[in-house]
């Protein structure tokens, strides 16, 4: 799937996958179309209920944005579908995101785990899960209050999916980061 593309720019070819920024609350519309029109879109949404008498509610892990496969010569762009308002890109050109990135998104997903959206983080421990659904997925460990959260990174839209964890489901990645001997505790945003 690299052979058009332009070395180590991440630039796209035929059926790598995209971000497609749509607006807000228009996320399955756009998938739904985007599949209508033969692309494979991925929309990760989650299944949350609100209080106790509240019906559970399908959000989207990755607010403003469908992933799909991306067609060079398609019968149909991706930018003609109403709600789309662009494909993530550098210098006017859609930008590739790494299948291990949409793999961790799916598996999470299907994992049926508690995930949310929160804000995209830059440092912390990088772990692995060692134990249960996620078992060898990697991610940043978080410290919130009195739970564990790992973070699933789309590095492209610098959006993360936190997933709560107990602490002895993940262990530290070597060589990449040094251990601290102290624990470090970080705030999720709240989108």
């Amino acid at each position: 799937m690299r052979e058009n593309s332009i070395a180590g720019l991440g630039l796209c070819a035929d059926g790598d996958w995209v971000a497609v920024q749509v607006r807000l609350n228009r996320e399955r519309f756009v998938a739904q179309q985007l599949q209508m029109y033969g692309y494979d879109p991925f929309l990760p949404v989650t299944t949350a209920a609100r209080g106790k008498t509240a019906r559970a509610r399908e959000s989207s892990l990755v607010p403003g944005y469908v992933f799909c496969r991306y067609k060079v010569r398609p019968d149909f762009r991706i930018v003609q579908a109403y709600g789309v308002m662009r494909i993530v890109g550098f210098g006017g050109a859609p930008a590739a995101i790494p299948e291990d990135e949409i793999d961790a998104l799916r598996r999470v997903i299907e994992s049926g785990v508690q995930a949310e959206p929160c804000r995209f983080i830059k440092s912390g421990d990088r772990v692995q899960v060692c134990a249960g659904p996620l078992a060898g997925l990697e991610g940043i460990l978080l410290h919130v209050k009195k739970a564990v959260r790992v973070l699933v990174n789309v590095t492209i839209l610098q959006r993360s999916v936190a997933v709560e964890l107990g602490i002895d489901d993940v262990r530290p990645v070597e060589p990449y980061y040094h251990v601290p001997t102290r624990s470090y505790s970080l705030q999720p945003a709240h989108i």
